[in-house]
């Protein structure tokens, strides 16, 4: 049986060695960052349109969403309506801005960047090997 110490020593050691390697396995170079659409504010359904049309489905398209559609929901989302203040489309308390959001695409994982309007590359599935 392995002391108590020992057990919290090695706990902390491999939340260490953890957060420390945790950018190697998850930053990757060989995507690019994606810069957004400015998203579209005219046009589209009235909200109470959308909501009376709102309805489950069980179909999905392999094909990929155009730039101008992810741009506009990522923006939807969380992104900057206010310039000048920094401020939001989804609120949070005291202004921390605390909700990431990613987004998984054939080619890897992007984090929305909404001060760079940008989805910044987080990981590659072709560097697989830094994850063993």
């Amino acid at each position: 049986m392995i002391p108590v110490k020992i057990k919290l020593i090695l706990t902390v050691y491999s939340i260490l060695a953890f957060l420390f390697s945790y950018p190697l396995l998850t930053y990757s170079q060989d995507i690019k960052p994606i810069k957004l659409l400015f998203p579209q504010l005219e046009g589209g359904k009235s909200l109470m349109q959308a909501l009376k049309e709102r309805k489950s489905s069980r179909e999905f398209s392999s094909k990929e969403l155009p730039l101008q559609v992810i741009s506009d929901l990522l923006w939807a989302a969380n992104g900057l309506n206010r310039l000048d203040s920094g401020h939001r489309t989804a609120p949070s308390a005291m202004n921390m801005q605390e909700i990431d959001i990613y987004l998984a695409k054939a080619d890897g994982l992007y984090l929305f960047d909404a001060k760079q309007n940008m989805l910044m590359p987080e990981w590659d599935p072709s560097n697989i090997s830094l994850l063993v």
